[in-house]
């Protein structure tokens, strides 16, 4: 099985996972470059800085989100839409008072 593989699966039973886990568990020291390729692939990965107050570091906990995952075309239409109707109703406004 890929560390790929390995990581989704640990993902999908519900864990979260860091780096120090994926080095543990997986045998990675490359958590960021295997999220990126899970991405990649349409998964939809959330992730969270942790800061540690103990000793000053920070680093990254990644989880498995159920929202899905929007393409890029499907930002461009929604932000798009959004400045379309923001216009509208600007426009809509200036007409009721007027302008």
């Amino acid at each position: 099985m890929s560390q790929n593989q390995a990581i989704l699966d640990y993902l999908k039973a519900g864990n979260t996972l860091t780096g120090l886990d994926a080095l543990k568990l997986f045998g990675t020291m490359k958590l960021a470059s295997r999220i990126s390729e899970l991405r990649d692939e349409g998964i939809n990965i959330q992730d969270e800085t942790i800061h540690d107050t103990n000793n000053g570091k920070h680093y990254k906990k990644y989880w498995l989100s159920d929202e899905p995952v929007r393409t890029e075309f499907e930002t461009a239409v929604a932000e798009n839409h959004y400045k379309l109707e923001t216009t509208i109703n600007h426009g809509q406004l200036e007409m009721a008072l007027g302008r």
